[in-house]
């Protein structure tokens, strides 16, 4: 949920519905990993990932990266 982001002094029309992009994006075949171990310290429970979101540990994250051409990392 995003409604209270702002740049500045000022704040999108529309903010982004992430949990519907990031779906959207899964949907078209594009594969979404998070970071297990920045979930857990989140305090984020599995229950509440977007269904088909992977899960990758730190120490893998060199070689799930190596499998592509292109990584968007944010």
């Amino acid at each position: 949920e995003a409604s209270g982001l702002r740049f500045g002094e000022s704040s999108p029309r529309h903010p982004p519905a992430i949990d519907k992009d990031v779906t959207a994006l899964m949907q078209k075949g594009t594969p979404v990993y998070v970071v297990s171990e920045d979930v857990a310290e989140r305090g984020v429970s599995e229950r509440e990932l977007i269904s088909g979101v992977c899960q990758v540990s730190r120490s893998a994250l060199p070689r799930l990266f190596d499998q592509f051409d292109y990584v968007w990392h944010w």
